[in-house]
């Protein structure tokens, strides 16, 4: 009998205990159902990247910072620029919307974006054309990023930056003038360069990137770099002079150059030219000077198919068609070797010059 009632205080003791954990737990967390639904915490992109909006041109930032187009926008007085940059560190974002001047033709001067002398300046996703000077004019400035920007009809060129330059997916149509410029080096991935009055796509100076690229029906060269450049997956067809261009000590490879008024590709001293396509073209297939290396490439159907004009030059494991002269080695002192030729007239000025026996005419 003591047994159970021991047995009873304890369950009671248990219980008391229970309840006051519960009690407790209801005291400290209060009500379990609140009475609005949890606010956001995401912050809008205004809060983490304030942007001031551009809605009339001519506009003149004098601030650095972002800022953004709110429609499209027409400039209608001449010779004057649509947007001016005065100051360094500003975006422009287009929103897809484009940004027009009075006509190419009309006036003197005036371009779209103009910000001369200026640091880190992007411009991106829209369009500029009809402006009588260029579409972006960035001289003597240092980092200017261009992306998903199309720069058309514009009288003195499409897009142009000086130092540490870098275009991706853009095109630049119908420029009086380049249709992408760099003084100094530029890195150029993925743009269209079409019909514009000169070169479609040029870097002056070294060390500059070309890469899936297309250059077509420009007046002069589809795509020309500086020394130590590199030229790599691009097409370069129906442009006048050559289709691409490499100063020395740069590389060309994996490009396509057909049908254009000159050469195909043409380099300077020092150069790699390997695994090339070179069709059509209405002079030379393939040309360099001095200590070249040009290996492993396909030409066809040109007046000459590889031409060197001076000394030192490697020249190897090609497939040369329907050219009326196959190899023609100006120079001494070449090395021409496991080439495959085809037409009666293969080899011209081979004096001076060195092989194995291992090239086949067929």
């Amino acid at each position: 009998m003591e047994t159970r009632k021991a047995k009873t205080k304890v369950v009671a003791a248990v219980l008391a205990l229970a309840a006051l954990c519960v009690f407790s737990l209801f005291a400290v967390g209060g009500n379990l159902e609140p009475n609005a639904p949890p606010g956001p915490t995401m912050k809008t992109l205004d809060e983490v990247e304030p942007r001031i909006p551009i809605s009339s041109v001519p506009y003149t930032i004098s601030a650095s910072g972002s800022y953004y187009l709110t429609g499209d926008l027409t400039l209608s007085a001449t010779d004057t620029h649509g947007v001016t940059i005065n100051v360094d560190n500003v975006t422009i974002d287009l929103k897809g919307f484009a940004l027009n001047g009075p006509g190419k033709t009309f006036g003197s001067t005036g371009s779209g974006i103009r910000g001369i002398g200026r640091k880190q300046i992007t411009i991106r996703n829209g369009i500029i054309r009809q402006f009588r000077g260029e579409g972006l004019s960035f001289n003597n400035g240092t980092g200017l990023l261009v992306e998903n920007l199309m720069v058309e009809n514009c009288g003195s060129g499409g897009i142009h930056g000086y130092l540490h330059v870098t275009v991706r997916n853009s095109q630049c149509y119908q420029n009086d003038g380049y249709g992408i410029l760099a003084n100094g080096h530029l890195l150029a991935e993925n743009n269209i360069c079409a019909a514009n009055s000169s070169i479609g796509i040029g870097a002056s100076g070294s060390g500059s990137v070309i890469k899936g690229c297309i250059a077509y029906d420009n007046d002069n060269s589809g795509i020309s770099v500086g020394p130590g450049s590199t030229v790599t997956q691009c097409s370069a067809y129906s442009n006048g002079t050559r289709g691409i261009y490499g100063s020395s000590g740069s590389t060309i490879t994996a490009c396509s150059a057909y049908l254009n008024s000159g050469i195909g590709i043409a380099v300077g001293d020092a150069c790699t030219v390997s695994n090339n396509t070179s069709s059509n073209n209405s002079t030379v297939g393939i040309q360099g000077q001095n200590r070249n290396y040009i290996r492993n490439n396909s030409v066809n159907n040109s007046p000459t198919g590889i031409k060197v004009n001076s000394t030192d030059n490697l020249i190897e494991f090609n497939l040369v068609t329907n050219c009326t002269e196959g190899l023609n080695l100006v120079g001494n002192n070449n090395l021409y070797i496991n080439n495959r030729l085809s037409n009666p007239t293969n080899f011209v000025n081979q004096a001076g010059d060195t092989t194995d026996g291992s090239n086949i005419e067929f």
